[in-house]
């Protein structure tokens, strides 16, 4: 997926033939006008058909979302962006890396709810194989199929059913799937507030008698902007056992940080830049990859706040004793005072006070010296040595 009807801009993202939909995000297919028919078909295969990278390791289904699932098709439906339907999906039985594949890909699109279509029925597919091993017309005996039934075992489980009754559910709303199906109508009249389907965990319709209605957690987030951060906060979820926050980069969602907590603060973001940031809720040990409560939010300027410098508001000097007192006012945050003079082209701190003395008088001093001095506060550690020189006073003992 590169730049709209440019070839050339890299770099591209591998995908399966008919299996990008990485720009539907950004650009969806909208109609002018009336009530959007249009579904997202995209095609799946497995190792058998091709060794893709996202294969070269011991896959799991969170390796094949992270890899490529997500980015490259699943996200519409995670994210409620259109209606989706895997239009082509199947493999070979190998025993092995394909068909763990097709176990994955089958129990996902179960779990989510996505309706699919099974590639293929005839015996002639090189790559994938069929559902039916043999094919055979005889004049008098009519069509002979032979099925491919551990293949068929697996696909069966994905088919729309209902939950008890094990009845198919077709996609029209009048026409019964076979002898043992149900239309739509049939189906959401007599068997979804009793029993629900397969595709749905078994959940009916609001009013029934058979399951309990499931419904996920859902959480309202709020943010506030600081300085180059972001502090996130959102409702608690019932049942949720973790948090996930998430930021929109590049197309995608990528995780931030999980937490049971229901704050989070975000540092190091670059000020006057828009940010996107969703919560999604793990509960019953799935993550509901809902990113629709996401928030933008633009940090501020971080503030640099420069501490006061101490000023000598007043210099006394007693004749008799030789001796000086300087006055000084209070710097915020200071740890120490140092009183520096002036000597041989370079400054030196002679004493040092505690932060909450606001005050020096020296010892008796030599008549006829004259001295060059400052206060200087220090701060984190260091000596505040700013304007050292527009600041001093200068001092003649008598």
């Amino acid at each position: 997926w590169g730049m709209p009807d440019r070839r050339d801009n890299s770099p591209y993202i591998g995908a399966w033939w008919g299996g990008n939909f990485r720009g539907a995000r950004q650009y969806p297919i909208v109609p002018k006008q009336g009530t959007s028919q249009i579904v997202y078909s995209p095609h799946d295969y497995g190792p058998s058909v091709y060794a893709q990278e996202w294969f070269n390791k011991d896959f799991t289904e969170k390796t094949l979302l992270d890899d490529y699932w997500y980015d490259t098709w699943a996200y519409i439906n995670a994210e409620d962006i259109g209606p989706e339907l895997i239009g082509e999906w199947g493999g070979h039985m190998d025993g092995a890396e394909n068909q763990k594949w097709m176990t994955l890909l089958r129990d996902y699109m179960i779990k989510h709810h996505i309706n699919h279509t099974f590639w293929c029925l005839n015996t002639n597919s090189g790559d994938t194989g069929g559902l039916w091993d043999g094919l055979q017309f005889g004049a008098g005996s009519g069509t002979t199929i032979k099925w491919n039934e551990p293949k068929y075992e697996l696909f069966e489980k994905a088919l729309w059913q209902t939950s008890t009754t094990g009845k198919y559910i077709g996609l029209d709303h009048k026409v019964a799937l076979g002898k043992n199906g149900l239309s739509l109508d049939d189906f959401y009249a007599n068997y979804a507030s009793t029993e629900g389907s397969n595709l749905d965990g078994g959940t009916i319709t609001p009013g029934g008698t058979g399951h309990e209605v499931v419904t996920k957690p859902t959480t309202k987030v709020s943010g506030t902007a600081g300085p180059s951060s972001v502090t996130l906060k959102w409702t608690a979820a019932s049942g949720a056992q973790m948090y996930r926050v998430c930021k929109y980069v590049d197309g995608s969602w990528q995780k931030v940080t999980e937490t049971t907590d229901t704050s989070y603060t975000i540092n190091n973001l670059k000020a006057g830049t828009n940010y996107k940031f969703a919560v999604v809720i793990k509960s019953n040990n799935e993550w509901n990859l809902d990113y629709s409560n996401a928030i933008t939010i633009t940090p501020k300027e971080s503030v640099i706040v420069t501490p006061d410098l101490p000023k000598i508001t007043k210099v006394d000097y007693s004749e008799s004793t030789h001796q000086f007192k300087l006055t000084w006012s209070a710097v915020k945050g200071a740890q120490k005072y140092g009183i520096a003079t002036y000597q041989n082209g370079k400054w030196k701190v002679q004493t040092q006070l505690s932060s909450g003395v606001t005050s020096f008088t020296s010892p008796k001093m030599k008549a006829g010296q004259k001295y060059t001095l400052v206060v200087c506060a220090k701060i984190d550690g260091e000596w505040d040595t700013r304007s050292l020189k527009s600041r001093s006073v200068t001092v003649t003992i008598k």
